[in-house]
């Protein structure tokens, strides 16, 4: 059994002039949310092993406001090819993560993570997939489960919807 959790980075900056895109700070409330996804997590003791996110200002400082409400050590990886990656990159990406790690968080970017959890998508609760079917707002969370024994044999549409966090769920946490 393997478990993949897709955080799309917290809301950002919005660019003004001629600033870099990847260069772009999350916004207090972004902060905030991150902050407060690390926390659910720790709290529903659903700590990855792993942590694969791009090497973008927004992703790294996401995820290391989540990492910081975790509180266990856990490895990252920045990948700069994780920026705006298409869902084809991400894919290649999980299925290349090596297999002692039963339990992997990638932090990026959509639409290429939206695109990609849905080619994942199997079933779930039929709220939470008609909700991942309607968007993937900044500092949206999900988690998939799937039953395989290593990252390779993953395939499209072999995934179970497991749980799904979006920021206006996480009013009043905060």
């Amino acid at each position: 059994m393997k478990t993949l959790f897709l955080l799309r980075h917290a809301i950002a900056k919005r660019l003004s002039g001629w600033e870099n895109d990847f260069e772009r700070a999350l916004t207090d409330p972004g902060r905030r949310a991150a902050s407060t996804i690390g926390a659910l997590m720790r709290d529903h003791d659903r700590a990855p092993s792993l942590a694969i996110h791009s090497a973008a200002y927004r992703t790294s400082e996401t995820w290391r406001l989540v990492l910081s409400e975790l509180g266990v050590e856990i490895p990252s990886i920045a990948d700069y090819a994780l920026y705006l990656a298409a869902p084809e990159y991400l894919f290649t990406a999980v299925t290349s993560t090596p297999d002692q790690h039963e339990c992997v968080l990638f932090v990026g970017h959509n639409p290429g993570l939206h695109d990609f959890a849905l080619v994942l998508l199997r079933d779930g609760s039929q709220e939470d997939v008609s909700r991942l079917h309607q968007g993937y707002p900044a500092g949206a969370l999900v988690e998939f489960q799937f039953e395989i024994d290593r990252w390779s044999d993953l395939r499209p549409g072999s995934g179970r919807l497991e749980w799904l966090v979006f920021p206006r769920d996480l009013q009043g946490e905060s």
